[in-house]
């Protein structure tokens, strides 16, 4: 969080406009299983910066991890499974299975909003 903060602050001094800036914890960089995890689950405090927070979840370690699932290729169930998490903490979710991601979150957020 205090690096976020800290680089969103560098942005802003740097003349970003507020609206442009979007945050990424960087999930897989640098950290472990278990960080992600907490990561992810600790999204909603990431409101207090003000600003959207990407979750770059897919296909990561983190997921083969979880899924028992060696093969990254063969990580999108899990990787969606992941961006689903982190929709329900309103979060943006990027990721490279992006079609896929974008019909469960369609579908999620209807049946979310029923």
């Amino acid at each position: 969080m205090a690096e976020l903060a800290a680089t969103r602050d560098a942005a802003l001094a740097a003349g970003v406009a507020p609206a442009a800036i979007a945050l990424d914890p960087g999930f897989g960089f640098a950290k472990q299983g278990a960080q992600n995890v907490a990561l992810l689950r600790a999204l909603p405090s990431f409101r207090a910066l003000g600003h959207p927070v990407l979750a770059g979840v897919s296909r990561k370690r983190f997921i083969g991890e979880l899924a028992a699932e060696p093969d990254p290729a063969r990580r999108d169930p899990g990787s969606i499974a992941a961006a689903l998490f982190a929709a329900g903490r309103g979060r943006r979710s990027s990721a490279s299975t992006m079609s896929r991601t974008v019909q469960a979150l369609r579908v999620w957020q209807a049946l979310a909003a029923a």
